[in-house]
């Protein structure tokens, strides 16, 4: 599926990670967004693989008109490969508008932002089952710490040299790290067990908010990060 991009000159948005079928907690995290002044809300996809309702979740998504990717997750649902997968989400039950909705997710999604370019993907860049440590040890392999993109994996990876922000997911921990100009931030997961949160982003004000998600479905508002968005 092609990267898309988009013009969108954000400011302040809601940031969703990993879905895995949570409706329940997805619908309570958008509505709390939805009463936020926020200019979008990102997902890093894997929608698929878990133990809810994904057709709810893609409801949801396009209702709030969520910017989401693909996550390797939704890919293997489409492939109909890895489905011995515990909670793995299967072809047949599933609506043709949610197998459209998966098949047609885009791998990456470029936004103009306040503080630059922002690259919202799964993993890291066009690949979805890289992930990146809080050290930065697979940014060190795709990009050098001034924010250009490695000669031998800028086609690889699909993070231009002029990215600011990557907003990825996969490893379902939350964080946020700069190193160089390049400013990484794990939207960490909805999953019930792997400390279920979301997310709102501030590049004016340079925070990240993170409120949890409890298991009764209620927010509850969690830590208040700096962001440190590097040296222009």
């Amino acid at each position: 599926m092609a990267k898309r991009t988009t013009t969108t000159n954000l400011r302040r948005f809601g940031l969703l990670g990993d879905v895995h079928t949570e409706d329940v907690f997805l619908a309570v995290a958008l509505e709390h967004l939805s009463q936020q002044q926020i200019d979008a809300v990102l997902c890093v996809g894997d929608i698929a693989d878990g133990r809810g309702d994904v057709d709810r979740c893609i409801a949801l998504l396009q209702q709030h008109q969520v910017a989401t990717v693909r996550g390797n997750h939704d890919r293997w649902c489409v492939a109909d490969e890895e489905r011995d997968l515990p909670e793995a989400t299967l072809l047949d039950p599933l609506s043709g508008h949610t197998r459209w909705y998966l098949a047609h997710l885009p791998t990456t999604i470029r936004f103009e932002t306040v503080a630059g370019p922002l690259l919202l993907c799964h993993g890291l860049g066009t690949d979805d089952m890289a992930f990146v440590e809080e050290d930065g040890a697979e940014l060190r392999r795709h990009v050098d710490y001034s924010g250009r993109a490695n000669l031998r994996t800028r086609a690889q990876s699909g993070i231009e040299p002029d990215t600011r922000i990557v907003v990825g997911g996969h490893t379902h921990r939350r964080w946020a790290g700069t190193f160089g100009r390049l400013t990484f931030i794990n939207a960490g997961t909805l999953r019930a067990g792997d400390n279920p949160c979301f997310c709102v982003a501030d590049l004016e004000a340079r925070l990240l908010q993170w409120y949890d998600l409890d298991d009764d479905a209620s927010v509850r508002e969690s830590e208040r990060v700096a962001l440190d968005l590097g040296a222009r």
